[in-house]
């Protein structure tokens, strides 16, 4: 008998909501660590030792250590949503995002997490291949609605194509989040506020 991903022991496992709460612990661990000790790399094994657990305990509620590892990811980008000014959560919002950026680059390493990752999962092959893939197209969306609507309240442009904004927008974010990561003691590199001045240009607020 052929077994779904649901069938799966950690999807089992996390279908409680104690092995949820577990989970969920986890998870948290996980983010404090990497937010104390930056990221590595950290191989599962260190990971556990850090949580002070074993390996096989982890394993009990995440497939992988990728399937971790994405884990962190969303759960990273649920607690952006969770924490933002309820006025921006009506849809998806600019300001909403250079938030969620200035964010992630107070936490160097989940940028490095996210960036690594998604380096990694250029592979098709690899297991977050199709994780990485949805959560560009979803911000690409997201950031492209957001411009449409601005441009139906008149803060934007019609004349701007909103699909190459939100590339460049999130092609920006990225590029300036790695350049901080290469460079941390430089005072030069802000990425929120470059993507914020981005948005102002796109506003036409800026020359």
């Amino acid at each position: 008998m052929t077994t779904t991903s649901s069938d799966t022991a950690p999807a089992r496992a996390a279908a409680s909501a104690k092995g949820a709460a577990r989970r969920e612990k986890i998870l948290r661990g996980v983010i404090a660590i990497i937010g104390r000790d930056g990221y590595h790399q950290q191989s599962l094994r260190e990971l556990a030792k850090a949580l002070e657990m074993e390996a096989q305990h982890i394993l009990y509620y995440f497939a992988s250590r990728e399937d971790l590892l994405r884990s962190v990811m969303e759960l990273w980008d649920k607690d952006s949503l969770a924490n933002a000014d309820p006025a921006a959560l009506a849809g998806p919002s600019l300001d909403l995002y250079v938030a969620a950026v200035r964010r992630s680059s107070a936490a160097p390493g989940m940028s490095y997490l996210y960036l690594s990752f998604a380096a990694d999962a250029v592979v098709p092959t690899h297991p977050g291949h199709h994780f990485i893939r949805a959560r560009q197209a979803r911000v690409r969306r997201d950031l492209a609605e957001a411009i449409r609507a601005e441009q139906a309240a008149g803060t934007i442009a019609p004349e701007i194509d909103p699909l190459r904004a939100a590339r460049q927008l999130s092609a920006l974010s990225n590029g300036l989040q790695l350049q901080a990561l290469l460079d941390p003691d430089g005072a030069d590199c802000d990425p929120a506020a470059e993507v914020a001045a981005a948005v102002a240009r796109l506003r036409g607020a800026v020359p």
